[in-house]
């Protein structure tokens, strides 16, 4: 069968549409025959929609893969969606992190860092999220810009002046970043 296939790409565009299309409705195994059809149709949105969420570091591969820039990043958060949706934070938390949307990471580092209350709770958050910030370039979300202010006033509380100062400066540049991405 795969024969057929090498020889159906040099016998122009109709022979291998037939080919291609028996060779994926009389597959035995299922993989090839929904996942492999999707991607070589470039139909991702519908991969993602169907895939098996047991099998979603196959579907992210898949997505990285094939999928560029924007439309990468917005399979990459539907899926982590349905992942999130099943309480399937820590794929979802790694899918976010993939598509680098910040937000959805801070909420659900957040989420998961509130069973670890107080003040060493707040700044395991803090160190993740400046990590990540740095790392992805992206200061302008307002989760971000909150649990900076919250750290903020939990620095001041304990007379750490000059650090609370250096959040609250960021704090100032995420907002005036996000004011001027508003305009």
């Amino acid at each position: 069968m795969q024969d057929a296939l090498i020889f159906a790409s040099c016998g122009g565009p109709a022979l291998w549409e037939s080919t291609r299309a028996h060779f994926f409705k009389h597959h035995s195994k299922p993989f090839i025959r929904n996942v492999v059809k999707l991607v070589i149709g470039h139909d991702l949105h519908a991969l993602v929609k169907e895939s098996d969420l047991k099998r979603w570091k196959e579907t992210l591969a898949i997505l990285l893969a094939y999928s560029t820039g924007e439309e990468r990043d917005a399979l990459v958060n539907e899926l982590a969606s349905r992942l999130e949706s099943r309480s399937d934070f820590h794929a979802a938390l790694l899918c976010y992190l993939c598509s680098s949307n910040v937000d959805c990471v801070v909420a659900l580092w957040a989420r998961a860092g509130q069973h670890e209350a107080g003040v060493m709770g707040l700044h395991r958050i803090i160190e993740k999220i400046t990590v990540l910030a740095q790392a992805t370039q992206s200061m302008s979300s307002p989760l971000l810009a909150a649990k900076y202010c919250e750290y903020a006033a939990l620095l001041a509380s304990q007379g750490c002046l000059p650090a609370a100062i250096t959040f609250l400066t960021a704090v100032h540049a995420i907002l005036f970043l996000l004011f001027k991405m508003s305009m």
